[in-house]
């Protein structure tokens, strides 16, 4: 395989990987969550740490939800997001456990008890895939990148919430390319030449820039988010709902 097929294969398949969670990394994180019944079938989980290899990893701002579950737990109706600690949320409309419908963000709230303010951010999905988004002008970000790397852009433009996730986590955007070049380049320097491959490289580079002192931070929040994405994917396994 030529060099610019195979760069070409990188740039495509390590946001595959990225955000197909289960594979996105080797440590295996549970998260740690608290369920509280607010009534009416919504339930509130706050997830308070994650746990790996016997370690308790404490989040610095707890993620919750708040929303309805169907009987295979899945997501089902509204659904409200937010950190403990921290002003904003999020909310919109789930369908079978996945996006559908407006997806709206509020930057000057305060949750739970206010959710006043108008939104900074929309988003439309159809059965989970983004199909239009809006961000209001003043809320544009500055960047000191002449261009974003390509990586960057799919993920954009097809799973900005886990962008602003990042960001939720202290992780700007500019932090979070910087990490993902590291790792795409890692990754592009062991050659891989078929996708078992390129898995495995992806996953090296990820754990080695990720243990270095400057991203440590950022691989841990990726770290949360894939532990979480992995317990909503999973509950939507064909042969899970099958099953139960």
């Amino acid at each position: 395989m030529g060099k610019s097929k195979r760069l070409h294969l990188v740039s495509v398949l390590i946001l595959v990987v990225f955000l197909l969670f289960a594979l996105g990394s080797r440590r295996n994180t549970e998260p740690i969550i608290e369920y509280e019944d607010l009534g009416d079938g919504v339930v509130r989980e706050t997830t308070t740490k994650y746990e790996y290899d016997g370690i308790f990893d404490v989040s610095d701002y707890p993620r919750v939800f708040e929303g309805k579950r169907d009987d295979q737990g899945l997501i089902d109706g509204k659904a409200l997001r937010y950190r403990l600690g921290r002003t904003g949320h999020s909310t919109g409309e789930y369908v079978n456990g996945k996006r559908n419908g407006w997806f709206y963000y509020y930057k000057d709230s305060n949750p739970p008890d206010d959710l006043t303010g108008d939104p900074w951010k929309g988003e439309y999905y159809k059965d989970g895939v983004l199909e239009e988004a809006w961000v209001e002008q003043s809320s544009f970000q500055t960047s000191t990148f002449s261009s974003k790397p390509q990586s960057f852009i799919y993920l954009e433009n097809n799973w900005p919430w886990f962008i602003y996730e990042m960001e939720r986590g202290d992780i700007s955007e500019e932090r979070l390319i910087f990490f993902m070049i590291e790792v795409e380049k890692n990754t592009v320097q062991a050659s891989p030449s078929d996708q078992e491959q390129f898995i495995d490289a992806y996953n090296d580079a990820l754990e080695e820039v990720g243990g270095t002192e400057d991203f440590e931070e950022i691989y841990r929040e990726y770290l949360h988010i894939s532990a979480l994405e992995d317990l909503e994917s999973g509950r939507r396994l064909g042969l899970r709902l099958a099953i139960f």
